[in-house]
């Protein structure tokens, strides 16, 4: 259910992605106008959005205000977004021990780095190839 609501609000498939795959889309307005760029990531129960800092109250609003009836739930969770760029960024991963496969574009998997849980995301939409990391802020 979560990725239908999704998939008719945002510019991309949502509805069609596997556990571990993802796209970037957007969430336009009923005018069309741009209100957010996002990497959506899906996971087996949950579907992850990544939006810029300043944008996620606006998301959250815009997601609710949507949901009407639809048995979702939307929560913004703060979270650390990192990049590493490079086409070297698997190694450097499993050296510092946090072995990654291969990925395609936006698609994503769990891990675990200097006893953090950490989401890894290849990422298409950076100037070179790139990891994106999530990891929820100590405290």
């Amino acid at each position: 259910m979560r990725q239908k609501f999704l998939h008719n609000l945002l510019s991309n498939d949502v509805q069609g992605r596997a556990p571990g795959q993802g796209a970037l889309a957007a969430l336009m307005d009923v005018r069309g106008h741009l209100q957010s760029f996002l990497r959506v990531l899906v996971g087996t129960d949950t579907v992850w959005l990544e939006a810029p800092a300043d944008r996620l109250t606006a998301l959250a609003q815009a997601l609710a205000h949507y949901r009407v009836a639809a048995p979702v739930r939307v929560a913004v969770t703060p979270m650390a977004v990192l990049a590493l760029i490079g086409p070297r960024g698997r190694e450097v991963l499993g050296r510092a021990g946090a072995d990654v496969p291969e990925l395609a574009p936006q698609s994503h998997v769990s891990a675990r780095l200097a006893g953090h849980d950490l989401r890894v995301a290849a990422a298409s939409d950076l100037p070179a190839p790139a990891l994106v990391f999530h990891v929820a802020p100590e405290g």
